[in-house]
């Protein structure tokens, strides 16, 4: 008689797990900027990207960094770049070995 397939399914996406939820939350972002328009903050945040500067008066340059990676032209290729960095980054820490890390960029990206 065969073990049920239960256990090992189950251990298989505790495995998994970072990357899931990852993932998960990357289409989620994703369909939520395709579904909902342009706001008032995403054009301040494009003329940030214009000009990169070390620092604005009321902001760290974060948001200005994505969108001048994603070339300025708006959230979908942001978007796209964003998970490719958090993707790649979950590559190396899997790599690494570095398990206690594992959910740094799912939790980066919930952010």
């Amino acid at each position: 008689m065969e073990a049920a397939p239960g256990p090992r399914l189950s251990a298989r996406l505790r495995r998994w797990a970072p990357e899931l939820a990852f993932l998960a939350l990357w289409v989620g972002q994703g369909a939520l900027a395709g579904a909902t328009p342009p706001l008032a903050d995403e054009a301040y945040y494009r003329l940030w990207a214009d000009r990169l500067q070390l620092g604005y008066l009321d902001h760290p340059p974060g948001v200005a960094a994505w969108v001048a990676l994603g070339g300025g032209t708006g959230r979908a290729l942001t978007w796209l770049c964003a998970g490719a960095a958090w993707w790649a980054l979950a590559g190396v820490l899997r790599r690494l070995g570095a398990e206690q890390w594992r959910w740094l960029p799912a939790l980066g990206l919930a952010t």
